[in-house]
């Protein structure tokens, strides 16, 4: 065990065996980068012995995986507002060593920034470039609300994540991430970098996931963004009795 940080061993392992057949020698022949490690720290990752020691090692697992970064730990809903406040500080003083080495991978997903997504991420270690969808609210004829957005996966990814962020409608105005959500077979999970976790389980059969989002006094621009394909549709609300996750506004995300 590794304090708050804890590798998602149960997903990792059934995308090895999805991928490669249950081999752990195959993901070294998908590595994205130079210097893979042997087939023992793998299985030493595994059995939960050891972690990633960088954000080049853990990044270029994900893409050997084809999984987004974060859908390789294990989050606990109960530690994760004191991850969060970690994460920050760790941040500000960029110094991902009391927290994780491994984990300054956060930073670009973490920080306001102009370029989002990411873009270099993406094509070093995973060979593409992001899926992203951005809209834009106009508060002209309605503000301060929730907006639904309704995302449908394409293929057969069982093990996705999205990640939002949010800017103003004005020219060289940055990106500011608040938050990702993240699907795992049925099970849909938001996190607020505020602190905030929402679940809540899909209908045997469903792939279509319900998240809520604000919309402001004032004008913005939204990005969603994935590593695996998806449509996005905004809607004035979420139908009636759809399972849904939502973007408390009280506890958006951390102040940078």
């Amino acid at each position: 065990m590794f304090g708050m940080l804890e590798m998602d061993v149960q997903s990792i392992q059934e995308q090895i065996d999805r991928l490669f057949g249950g081999k752990v020698a195959s993901v070294l022949n998908r590595w994205p980068t130079e210097f893979p490690p042997n087939r023992s720290t793998i299985s030493r990752w595994l059995q939960r012995k050891s972690l990633p020691h960088s954000a080049e090692q853990l990044l270029s697992l994900a893409g050997a995986l084809d999984l987004d970064p974060f859908a390789l730990w294990q989050i606990k809903p109960a530690t994760f507002p004191l991850l969060c406040m970690r994460v920050l500080k760790a941040y500000r003083q960029d110094k991902w060593e009391s927290l994780l080495d491994a984990s300054s991978f956060i930073k670009p997903f973490f920080s306001p920034a102009s370029d989002w997504p990411p873009t270099p991420m993406a094509r070093r270690y995973f060979r593409r470039k992001w899926y992203a969808t951005q809209f834009r609210h106009t508060a002209l004829e309605q503000r301060n609300y929730y907006s639904g957005l309704s995302i449908q996966p394409v293929g057969k990814q069982f093990n996705q994540v999205w990640h939002f962020a949010w800017r103003d409608p004005i020219r060289q105005a940055v990106w500011r991430p608040y938050g990702f959500v993240r699907r795992f077979r049925s099970k849909v999970t938001l996190y607020g970098y505020g602190g905030l976790v929402d679940h809540t389980e899909l209908e045997p059969g469903e792939s279509l996931v319900h998240v809520e989002t604000w919309f402001g006094e004032g004008a913005a621009e939204f990005s969603v963004i994935s590593l695996h394909s998806f449509e996005l549709k905004v809607l004035r609300a979420i139908p009636s009795g759809a399972m849904k996750v939502r973007f408390d506004v009280a506890r958006w995300g951390p102040a940078m």
